[in-house]
């Protein structure tokens, strides 16, 4: 009895020690703190010193989606094109679920980096996933403008259309809201 409960005593020390040294080794983060500095240091132009803000994020935080993201922009606007590309694919196979998001950034980067092919075929698969993106279709258009390919009129007058839909939308909404007898007027 006496020897289980000094065992009981030592192990419980052990493990004590051993968070201690694991907290020194990779201390917690506080990922939205950190977000707001490297937005801060991103918006004051000193995106070297944003990146390095963002990289003590682990990818095991929950807002990691948000931090490469953050890192995608810091590292295109620093006109490390590929280092922003290589996050956007890592963005990609960690969170599928907003590939058209990872896409359109690939899809400026590409255009950046005079990729027109992969550009289109970017815009193509967001396109794909989102038929109603006027952001995509416009983007696409310029894409082929810039290759003095014309038929990116098309691609414009789609863009205005699918934006004229939601302007309508929304003023329509607006509109209900203004109605007498709504409550919100």
């Amino acid at each position: 009895m006496k020897g289980s409960f000094l065992f009981i005593i030592l192990l419980s020390v052990c493990a004590f020690q051993l968070k201690a040294q694991r907290e020194l080794l990779n201390p917690l983060v506080d990922s939205k703190i950190v977000i707001e500095k490297g937005v801060a240091l991103h918006d004051a132009g000193k995106f070297k010193e944003a990146i390095a803000t963002y990289l003590k994020v682990p990818p095991s935080d929950t807002a990691y989606s948000s931090v490469l993201h953050e890192l995608m922009l810091s590292y295109y606007h620093d006109s490390n094109f590929v280092e922003a590309e290589r996050y956007a694919h890592i963005a990609m196979s960690l969170y599928p679920h907003n590939n058209t998001q990872w896409y359109g950034f690939l899809a400026d980067v590409y255009d950046d980096t005079k990729r027109s092919a992969l550009a289109l075929k970017a815009y193509d698969t967001i396109l794909t996933q989102n038929p109603h993106s006027y952001l995509a279709y416009f983007n696409k258009g310029i894409s082929l403008f810039r290759q003095e390919r014309y038929e990116s009129n098309a691609r414009f007058a789609t863009c205005i259309i699918i934006n004229l839909i939601i302007l309508a939308h929304y003023l329509r909404q607006l509109a209900l809201l203004k109605e007498p007898g709504t409550g919100d007027a």
